[in-house]
């Protein structure tokens, strides 16, 4: 007899799994099982190599070729499986379907994938039974989810069920630029990469000390400052002073003292401390505590190049990002020199993936970039999304509904170009919504949504609606107008000719045309409207633009 190891067999680890399936095969006339053994094997060694491999050709090779085995591997498996006596509802037959379940979906056959985890679903030991320090076999399958690869080029392919989308975009390209296409990954994550993720999650009642901050992060710097423990990985800090705003100058300031542990940890608590008192109340900072990497060196692409290979090493890949939040061990990995915007927008992803995970895309985009730049007093301001939005409209002579954005859903296969304007209209929507009516008016619409579990778009658009005071056709006139009319700040002035320039001429676009429901709200027809409200505004209250709650 012997034992079979999904990922550790008797030729040596398959695949980096953490568990032994404990799945007993007969030494004798069991081909399809010892095929099994060697298979397993087999793709051990193409997984190695992928992982190892600097070429991006021969990389994405053998991550196609390691698709193609996974699914020829289901096919034995079921076979070995087949000729064993397992009694349905035993641990046995749980552990065999989720081996066939995970090789299926390694290699995006879905549906087969979905009926395994569907028998272990329905097993009585699927709640109880433990996949290491993974959780349980129900937690794991969980986290699954069937998508394809992305296209080349496209945005958001970071993995099985990641509801989230790495942050950080701050206008770097000539950083990452200088770094080989090999030093990234961007494949979804396999099953076995999922389960070893979980396995670093970190939670409250844990003993916290040297030992276990290096089996972390591979070093010994850290602060445990709940609901936080913050590590520095890499060298020391560069010389950024750390602010609500996204770094954008490459350089770091001379003669400047580098910030240290206590100082990130002091600037994430106040973060912490307001937005999770006014939007996230559900929120259990007792259960586990949100991990911090803070990776050093300076804005450069020697920087980038040792925060590509310490993500890499944590979590698998490497994605064109300079931070990012993985809800897998709920934690957080930033480029410390990229500013203190970064921190919280994904601070922001953190706490809502445990205030309210089924949160609408919309929503968690929205929320999370709102919050990534503000002024001293914490006011959201203007950035660099704005820019995408408005040249846009300036192009196409259309805005697009907010009822569409609404119904949207996490938006996979979109290029690059269209992911980032749905994000900036995420941001814009909230954005308004927020000046229109202060914090404590999209704190409503969060709190309403979530706790009325309003998932579906009309019951999501009947709550802003109510809240806002507004017909959905007079929120979208005033929604476009206010758009046309706001300024980036001056700082990211720069960035707007670049930006001009990298403007593709054509990109997807889901939506149909707002301005086709409206056709008497003109371009200049809506400037001139949001212009007369703004007069009325400054003579009532004598306020300045962009400051305070819009009151329309």
């Amino acid at each position: 007899m012997k034992q079979h190891h999904f990922i550790q067999g008797r030729a040596g680890k398959v695949l980096g799994c953490l568990i032994v399936l404990g799945i007993s095969l007969a030494a004798v006339g069991q081909t399809s099982c010892d095929s099994l053994d060697r298979h397993l094997a087999f793709l051990q060694t193409i997984y190695d190599q992928n992982r190892s491999e600097t070429k991006p050709e021969r990389k994405k090779k053998l991550y196609q070729q390691y698709i193609n085995e996974s699914k020829k591997g289901a096919a034995i498996a079921t076979r070995c499986f087949a000729s064993q006596a397992v009694a349905a509802g035993s641990v046995g037959y749980l552990k065999n379907n989720y081996l066939v379940g995970k090789l299926y979906l390694q290699a995006y056959a879905c549906d087969d994938a979905r009926k395994s985890f569907d028998l272990c679903l329905g097993n009585p030991h699927c709640g109880t039974e433990r996949i290491g320090a993974a959780g349980t076999y129900a937690q794991v399958i969980g986290r699954y989810n069937c998508n394809r690869p992305q296209v080349e080029g496209s945005a958001n392919s970071n993995g099985y069920s990641l509801d989230y989308d790495g942050k950080g975009n701050a206008f770097v390209k000539n950083v990452f630029a200088q770094v080989a296409e090999g030093t990234y990954n961007e494949t979804p994550l396999l099953p076995d990469e999922i389960e070893k993720i979980m396995a670093r999650t970190v939670w409250a009642a844990d003993t916290i000390d040297v030992a276990r901050v290096r089996q972390l992060s591979g070093q010994d710097k850290y602060l445990l400052a709940p609901p936080f423990l913050l590590m520095q990985t890499g060298s020391a800090f560069a010389s950024v002073p750390i602010k609500w705003e996204k770094n954008l100058a490459l350089n770091t300031q001379t003669g400047a003292p580098a910030p240290m542990l206590a100082d990130y940890n002091a600037f994430m608590q106040k973060h912490y401390q307001a937005i999770q008192q006014t939007y996230f109340d559900k929120y259990n900072a007792t259960d586990k505590l949100i991990p911090v990497y803070l990776a050093g060196g300076d804005y450069s692409q020697t920087g980038v190049k040792d925060f590509l290979s310490f993500c890499n090493q944590i979590h698998y890949r490497a994605w064109k990002k300079v931070a990012y939040y993985m809800p897998l061990d709920n934690s957080i990995v930033a480029w410390a020199s990229s500013g203190g915007g970064t921190l919280v927008h994904e601070l922001v992803h953190a706490l809502m993936a445990g205030d309210f995970p089924q949160a609408p895309w919309w929503l968690n985009e929205g929320m999370a970039s709102l919050h990534e730049e503000a002024n001293e007093q914490g006011m959201p301001v203007n950035n660099y999304r704005l820019i995408l939005i408005q040249q846009a409209i300036a192009r196409d002579q259309y805005c697009i509904d907010w009822r569409d954005l609404i119904r949207t859903a996490k938006y996979e296969g979109a290029d690059q170009t269209t992911y980032n304007l749905l994000h900036g209209y995420s941001r814009y929507f909230c954005k308004f919504l927020h000046d229109k009516s202060g914090k404590d008016g999209l704190a409503a619409i969060y709190r309403q949504i979530r706790d009325g579990a309003a998932l579906t778009d009309t019951g999501q658009i009947a709550i802003i609606g109510q809240v806002a005071h507004l017909t959905a056709d007079q929120l979208q006139q005033q929604w476009q107008a206010w758009l046309l009319t706001e300024r980036v700040t001056q700082r990211w002035e720069p960035t707007i000719r670049g930006m001009v320039s990298e403007f593709p001429k054509t990109y997807q676009y889901p939506f149909k045309k707002a301005t086709a429901a409206y056709p008497d709200q003109s371009l200049q027809a809506l400037q001139e409207y949001y212009k007369s409200k703004m007069k009325e505004r400054t003579v009532r209250s004598g306020s300045s633009h962009g400051v305070g709650p819009q009151q329309f």
